[in-house]
C-alpha cells in the first residue's frame, strides 16, 4: 500500500513543475507582441498540459 501513495507523492511533484513551468511560459506569453515568441510560448504551454493529463491517465 505505501507503493501507491509514494507513486502519489511523486505524480504530484512532477505537477508541480508542469504548473511552474506554464505559469513561467503564460508570464512570457503576455510579455510579448512578437508572434512567433507567442507561438513558441503556446506550444509550451500546450506541452505542459498534455504532460499533466497524460501522467493523470495512465496512473489512475
Amino acid at each position: 500500500m505505501l507503493a501507491i501513495f509514494l507513486d502519489v507523492q511523486n505524480e504530484i511533484r512532477e505537477i508541480t513543475r508542469e504548473l511552474e513551468v506554464m505559469r513561467r511560459k503564460i508570464e512570457r506569453f503576455k510579455s510579448t507582441d512578437n508572434p512567433e515568441d507567442k507561438d513558441s510560448h503556446v506550444r509550451a504551454i500546450a506541452g505542459c498540459i498534455h504532460g499533466i493529463y497524460s501522467g493523470m491517465k495512465k496512473k489512475y
